[in-house]
C-alpha cells in the first residue's frame, strides 16, 4: 500500500500510515505523529511497538468488560455528519461513565492499540490504508 499522510496537518494531529497487506490481510504496518516524535510499528507475529522519546516499548491493547465502568472511548473529533454523529452518541451512551477523548487522524487506532483507550466507535467510512497500516 502507498504510504498515507491523514488531513489533520493543521492541529498537529496528523499521522503518516504505511501499511503491507497480503491480500486483504494487514502484515505489517508503521504509523508515525510527527509533531509529536512519536512512532507505532507492528508485524505478523513480531508484536507492536511503540518508539517515544527515544525509547521502544512493546505494546498491548487492553483487556476489559463492555460493562466496566471508566473506560475510555476515542471517536473522531465532532463534525457536521448527522446521522452518523447521533449514532456515534448513542453508542458511547451506553456504557457506564466513560472517559470520552476525541482526536483526529489514526492516533485514536494507536491509543487502542498501547491500551491506553478501550473502545473506537468508528460508524462511517474508512480507508483501506489507514486499517492496514494501523
Amino acid at each position: 500500500m502507498a504510504p498515507r499522510t491523514s488531513s489533520n496537518m493543521g492541529n498537529g494531529q496528523f499521522t503518516v500510515n504505511i501499511g503491507v497487506c497480503q491480500g486483504p490481510t494487514p502484515i505489517a504496518g508503521v504509523v508515525t505523529i510527527p509533531a509529536q516524535g512519536v512512532a507505532y510499528w507492528a508485524a505478523q507475529g513480531l508484536g507492536a511497538y511503540k518508539e517515544e522519546n527515544g525509547e521502544v516499548s512493546r505494546i498491548h491493547a487492553a483487556t476489559f468488560s463492555k460493562d466496566d465502568e471508566g473506560l475510555t472511548i476515542v471517536a473522531p473529533r465532532p463534525q457536521n455528519r448527522g446521522d452518523t454523529l447521533r449514532r456515534t452518541q448513542a453508542f458511547i451512551d451506553k456504557y457506564k461513565n466513560p472517559t470520552l477523548v476525541s482526536l483526529g487522524s489514526s492516533i485514536k487506532l494507536m491509543l487502542i492499540a498501547e491500551g491506553s483507550a478501550h473502545v473506537y466507535p468508528r460508524l462511517h467510512d474508512t480507508c483501506e490504508r489507514d486499517t492496514c497500516a494501523a
